[in-house]
């Protein structure tokens, strides 16, 4: 098994030399778990792993309540830093590995979005590219930061929070570790017209069985603070 490391030097230009604290998602072939045990070892005093969140603060969906837990890690992650930019202090980074590049410069898959939305596309290795793409947290991401039915303080919290990174391997032949930095990337909405490549189709498919829209809730925090 490998051992990775994480570059320090690429993780402050992403969050600032300040950081302490961070939540890790992204796609398992960007091997954002090693990016967490990496950042645990070096730099980290305390990651937000989704579970926390979901278990520590305010919002849960009921509908399929497994899956959703990461989902509302993000949501509740965001309520945190609207808590902390009202206090003054630090926002915690939620980063985000959607890219990789290994040790021979290869990207085995390429940050498409025909390959982020795909259902059917099968890799070299056999498998569905669904079952290597996180939809849904990203979806998610996708509304924190642009749905208009979400306060605009929020939405603008949530784009503060979320870095969307590229993974490069550094693999050097006088250690025996892989040494993987961190590129800050644009959000893939960023990129390209989602709209026009049916992502909102597929969303309009999902029935949201949750009674309190957690869109409601994190308006009615922000609504509350107002007076």
């Amino acid at each position: 098994m490998n051992n990775f490391t994480i570059n320090n030097k690429s993780v402050y230009a992403v969050c600032g030399e300040l950081i302490e604290e961070a939540q890790i998602y992204g796609f398992k072939h960007c091997k954002y778990l090693e990016v967490q045990d990496a950042l645990r070892k070096s730099i980290l005093v305390h990651d937000w792993n989704f579970n926390f969140v979901y278990n520590q603060t305010t919002i849960k969906d009921s509908y399929r309540s497994y899956m959703n837990m990461y989902k509302c890690g993000l949501v509740n992650m965001v309520i945190e830093n609207y808590a902390r930019q009202k206090k003054g202090l630090t926002i915690i980074p939620i980063i985000f590995c959607i890219n990789y590049i290994n040790s021979c410069g290869e990207n085995i898959f390429p940050l498409t979005l025909e390959n982020l939305l795909s259902k059917v596309k099968k890799t070299e290795s056999g498998k569905l590219m669904k079952d290597i793409i996180t939809h849904k947290e990203l979806l998610r991401c996708y509304k924190l930061c642009n749905d208009k039915d979400v306060n605009k303080t929020i939405r603008d919290v949530a784009n503060k929070s979320l870095k969307f990174v590229e993974v490069i391997e550094n693999d050097s032949e006088k250690t025996s570790s892989i040494e993987l930095i961190i590129k800050k990337i644009s959000a893939p909405w960023e990129r390209q017209n989602w709209y026009d490549l049916h992502f909102f189709y597929r969303k309009n498919k999902i029935k949201h069985l949750d009674v309190n829209n957690w869109r409601d809730r994190l308006n009615k925090i922000v609504e509350s603070d107002l007076g």
